[in-house]
């Protein structure tokens, strides 16, 4: 099993901009298989996604109670790999950060 961070913009980013790696909030750790698995254990399908028993939940109290499904702008932090991924419309794409900034890899 491998360990993924699910990182949510505040307020969101759902163009998938590149912004300031300060407007995320940690949320969780996800136990499990691949970044794919991560992206469906973070959503609110058929139960509230932080009740996962894969997931250990960052403790934010305030912001746990509303916390939304993991989409397009969010970030996922692999572990094992030390990468970032942006969510996107279809897929991930991998970023970098500078700066406080995060930035695309072409």
């Amino acid at each position: 099993m491998a360990k993924f961070t699910i990182l949510q913009a505040d307020g969101g980013n759902f163009f998938a901009e590149e912004i300031d790696i300060t407007n995320y909030k940690r949320i969780a750790d996800i136990e499990c298989k691949s970044i794919d698995e991560a992206y469906s254990l973070s959503q609110n399908i058929d139960s509230f996604w932080l009740e996962n028993k894969q997931v250990t939940v960052y403790p934010y109290s305030e912001y746990q109670k509303a916390a939304r499904s993991t989409s397009v702008g969010d970030l996922i932090h692999s572990e094992e790999e030390d990468k970032y991924y942006m969510v996107e419309n279809m897929g991930f794409s991998e970023i970098k950060i500078e700066n406080s900034k995060i930035c695309k890899i072409p």
